[in-house]
C-alpha cells in the first residue's frame, strides 16, 4: 500500500512539473494560426499588393510594370508570406492534437497532419514562384515574368482540394465526438465542412480569365481567401477552451 501511495505521489508530482511546459507548447501551436493570418494580410495586401489581384487578361508589359513598380514591397511581402505559410504546419498539428483526444483510432487526426504538410508546401511553392518573378523582372522578357506570375496564382489557388481534405478531416472528427459535452462544439464542425465546400470555386481559375471564377474574381479568390482565414480565427477560442478541458 505504501509503495502504491508513493508511486501515486511521484506521478502527481511529475504531472504537475510538466503541465506548464506542455500547455505553453500547445499555446504556441494554436496561436500560430492568427499570427499566420496577420502576416499573410500584411504580406499580400499591404507590402506586396497581390490583393486585389491583377487582371488575368493583362498583357506581359503590364505585369512586368506591376513588378517593377512594387519590387521591394513584393520581395519583403513574399518573404513574410513564406514564413506565414510555414506556420500552417504547427497550427495544423495544434488542431490535430485536440481532435486526437476525440478519436479511439486517430484516422482523421493523422489525415490532418498529412494534409497540412502538403498545404504548407503548396503555399510555400506559390510564394517561391512569385519571388522568382520578382528576382529580375527588368532583366528577363516580360513574357517570362507574366508566366511566373500566372503560375504563382495557379499554385496558390487551384490547390484547394488538399485544403478541403484537411478541413473535412477536422470537421468530421468534431462531429464524430459522441462524448458529452463534446470537446469542440458541433457548430464548429458544421462550419468547418461548409468552409471546405466554399473553397471549391477556386478550381475554376484554369477555365476563366474574366468574371467571378477568374483568379481575381469574387468566387475564386475573395470567397476562399476570406473564408479560410476567418475559419483560422474562429477556431482559436474553442481550441483554447478544449486545451484546458480534461478528457
Amino acid at each position: 500500500m505504501s509503495t502504491q501511495t508513493e508511486a501515486t505521489r511521484f506521478s502527481a508530482t511529475q504531472d504537475a512539473a510538466y503541465v506548464a511546459p506542455e500547455r505553453f507548447s500547445q499555446l504556441l501551436l494554436i496561436w500560430s494560426g492568427p499570427v499566420l493570418v496577420a502576416m499573410t494580410m500584411l504580406g499580400m495586401i499591404i507590402l506586396a499588393p497581390y490583393v486585389p489581384a491583377t487582371d488575368p487578361t493583362a498583357n506581359a508589359e503590364t505585369i512586368q510594370a506591376f513588378y517593377l513598380d512594387n519590387l521591394w514591397g513584393i520581395r519583403f511581402g513574399m518573404v513574410l508570406c513564406l514564413i506565414a505559410f510555414s506556420l500552417l504546419v504547427p497550427f495544423g498539428v495544434g488542431i490535430a492534437l485536440q481532435t486526437r483526444r476525440m478519436e479511439t483510432i486517430p484516422a482523421m487526426s493523422w489525415l490532418q497532419v498529412a494534409a497540412i504538410a502538403v498545404c504548407a508546401f503548396e503555399g510555400i511553392m506559390a510564394v517561391l514562384i512569385w519571388l522568382a518573378a520578382a528576382y529580375r523582372p527588368g532583366e528577363v522578357s516580360a513574357e517570362i515574368t507574366l508566366t511566373l506570375h500566372d503560375l504563382g496564382w495557379l499554385t496558390f489557388l487551384i490547390d484547394i482540394p488538399i485544403f478541403s481534405i484537411w478541413l473535412a478531416a477536422v470537421g468530421i472528427a468534431i462531429l464524430r465526438d459522441r462524448k458529452s459535452p463534446p470537446l469542440l462544439p458541433r457548430w464548429l464542425g458544421y462550419f468547418t465542412l461548409w468552409v471546405a465546400i466554399l473553397l471549391a470555386p477556386a478550381l475554376g481559375i484554369e477555365f476563366f480569365k474574366t468574371g467571378p471564377f477568374a483568379y481575381n474574381g469574387l468566387l475564386a479568390l475573395y470567397l476562399p481567401f476570406v473564408m479560410i482565414f476567418l475559419w483560422m480565427i474562429v477556431i482559436v477560442p474553442p481550441l483554447l477552451k478544449a486545451m484546458d478541458t480534461p478528457r
